[in-house]
């Protein structure tokens, strides 16, 4: 009943005018093919025009852009093709890694030490409030003029580290950064 449907004129004209006619002409189309030498300054010219087309306007708009994809990772898989040589780059990248990557347990801070025991102490709260949103020389505790965080300086106990520094702009990628033994220079996300 589906096939019966399907056959009828405008599927034929459809056939013949978008599959058959233009499969003739060009089959009938004489083609010049330029010479060997003619034809690699052809597509070289070709490359080169359109690789202006592409960097011109990535040079003028450049931050627009990186917002744009740091936002919209997936667009990125879409584009082609550019996006099987960055999936081959990055595949061959994490198998060099995999095969160069010390298989013994690093320990860190060896020197901790607890010298009481749990029961014997109330636990303490810590809470620990990471602003990205605020540049550090306008913050108030760090030096800035104006009161900043009016509410934050009633808090008693209140400890600023006024040394720390950021890996990135990306809250995903620069927080575990902060709190990783690997450091600001040698950071990186699959390590960590």
């Amino acid at each position: 009943a589906e096939f019966k449907d399907l056959m009828n004129l405008a599927f034929f004209v459809r056939i013949i005018g978008l599959g058959v006619l233009p499969s003739v002409l060009v089959a009938v189309a004489k083609v010049n093919y330029p010479t060997w030498g003619k034809g690699l300054i052809q597509r070289a010219m070709t490359w080169g025009v359109s690789l202006v087309l592409l960097l011109v306007p990535i040079g003028l708009f450049s931050s627009q852009y990186a917002s744009f994809f740091r936002v919209h990772k997936p667009v990125r898989f879409y584009i082609n093709p550019i996006t099987p040589i960055y999936s081959v780059g990055k595949l061959a990248s994490i198998e060099y890694k995999k095969a160069t990557a010390p298989t013994d347990t690093i320990y860190h801070a060896k020197d901790a030490v607890q010298t009481t025991k749990p029961s014997e102490r109330k636990p303490r709260l810590v809470v620990f409030v990471v602003g990205e949103t605020a540049r550090a020389d306008h913050v108030q505790f760090n030096g800035y003029n104006r009161k900043t965080f009016p509410q934050l300086a009633k808090v008693d106990g209140l400890a600023n580290f006024s040394q720390v520094t950021s890996c990135g702009t990306s809250t995903a990628y620069s927080v575990p950064c902060m709190f990783s033994y690997l450091g600001q220079d040698d950071y990186d996300v699959d390590t960590a």
